[in-house]
């Protein structure tokens, strides 16, 4: 089975805390602000973004309250229906909705839309490796405009491993109510791939119970990379962030936030 339906489609429950962590909630608003922000400087004031592998909607509902008509598109039946309750709690049906999709498959799930702006958010994107990715940003540009934006982020590289310490293995602990995380990540320098072990626990009278382990492998870019990827898959890269408040990249940035504009 396909690890990205094994993970995200079969173990939704679980892996909902991993996709989108509190820590991740908190700083939503700004996020959101960010990505009208630079939208609206690069021309796309209106129109219709995708927001792809929109998870539990939490972009979907921001960008529409700024007035943005969105798709949000992900591969977790799940996810697309607590997306759809939340977008109906926001009261913004009128401008958002949710659709179960794979990206790799994406022009036969948004048919004949075209978007004014792509934006895959918190490390939706690196999940195959670079082939599929590169096919994956051949299907934005498909799916969009001449003169569409791309918003694309995801950790940067070299910060994750400095924060790691340079350590090819790495094990790390994330809590949230009654679940528990123990994640063991190792890194491939071949790959540049991050192939993890994740063990899910609940905890209850009787102290920690295994419930399941799951397996999850993620690239991991640097900026040029990243940039080579997009120009090979339709894009001209514009600039770059190096976190959510919108700050230029550094080689020390937690994040790289790329934006491109259709070639």
């Amino acid at each position: 089975m396909d690890w990205t339906v094994e993970t995200w489609v079969r173990w939704f429950a679980y892996s909902s805390l991993l996709a989108e962590p509190p820590s991740v909630w908190a700083s939503t608003s700004s996020q959101v602000a960010l990505i009208a922000r630079a939208l609206k400087s690069h021309g796309v004031r209106s129109g219709l973004v995708l927001d792809a592998g929109c998870g539990t909607g939490r972009i979907t509902v921001g960008l529409a309250e700024y007035g943005y008509e969105v798709l949000g598109i992900d591969i977790s039946p799940k996810f697309v229906e607590e997306a759809n309750e939340r977008i109906a709690r926001a009261g913004v049906e009128n401008k958002a909705r949710c659709v179960v999709g794979d990206l790799r498959r994406l022009p036969e799930v948004v048919k004949d839309l075209r978007f004014d702006a792509v934006v895959s958010w918190f490390s939706s994107f690196g999940f195959y490796g670079d082939e599929v990715d590169r096919a994956i940003l051949r299907n934005f540009a498909w799916v969009s405009k001449p003169d569409a934006l791309l918003l694309l982020d995801v950790e940067n590289r070299d910060s994750v491993l400095r924060a790691r310490g340079f350590q090819r293995s790495y094990k790390w602990t994330l809590e949230h109510g009654d679940k528990v995380m123990i994640v063991n990540s190792h890194y491939d320098p071949w790959k540049s791939m991050d192939e993890s072990e994740v063990e899910v626990y609940e905890r209850g009278e009787d102290g920690l119970k295994k419930v399941v382990t799951l397996n999850l492998q993620f690239r991991l870019y640097s900026l040029h990379e990243l940039a080579k990827l997009a120009r090979e898959g339709g894009w001209k890269p514009l600039e770059a962030y190096g976190d959510w408040s919108g700050k230029p990249f550094e080689p020390s940035s937690p994040r790289i936030v790329l934006v491109a504009k259709r070639a």
